[in-house]
């Protein structure tokens, strides 16, 4: 049906489709039909089943950002990281390269201090944890 997750999943692409083809209205409407469905039929506390959703949020935020929605772009990129360090963890290469991304929109705007610095200290504690277990012999490299 329009509200199963398979079809989501193609709404999703259509969208993808859509914002590859330059027609960025349409695209923007298809994600958002894709993730009002995603959260009618997926629970955003069941994390790991999430990650659909947490895909299209993804691509709005790109959208967003082609767009120069910086502000809408920023907080789809943060609210992706957020769901994304729940389901993996803080220095995933996902985690990392949206946070390149919305490292990137601050340094257009002169505030590449506020986030780099922001978002290392939450990929230091990752790093920090696994050097501590390596000093204490319970991790090998």
């Amino acid at each position: 049906g329009p509200e199963h997750t398979s079809t989501l999943g193609t709404v999703n692409n259509l969208g993808s489709l859509y914002a590859d083809l330059g027609r960025l209205d349409e695209a923007e409407k298809m994600y958002q039909h894709a993730l009002r469905g995603y959260k009618k039929a997926i629970s955003p506390e069941n994390m790991p089943t999430f990650i659909p959703a947490l895909n299209t949020i993804w691509g709005l935020a790109s959208l967003f950002e082609n767009q120069n929605r910086v502000e809408d772009a920023k907080a789809f990129y943060s609210q992706a990281i957020s769901g994304y360090e729940k389901v993996f963890r803080s220095d995933h290469l996902i985690c990392q390269a949206l946070r390149n991304r919305l490292a990137a929109l601050d340094k257009e705007r002169g505030e590449i201090k506020n986030t780099v610095s922001r978002q290392n200290r939450k990929a230091d504690r990752g790093y920090q944890a696994k050097a501590r277990l390596r000093c204490c012999g319970l991790l090998r490299i």
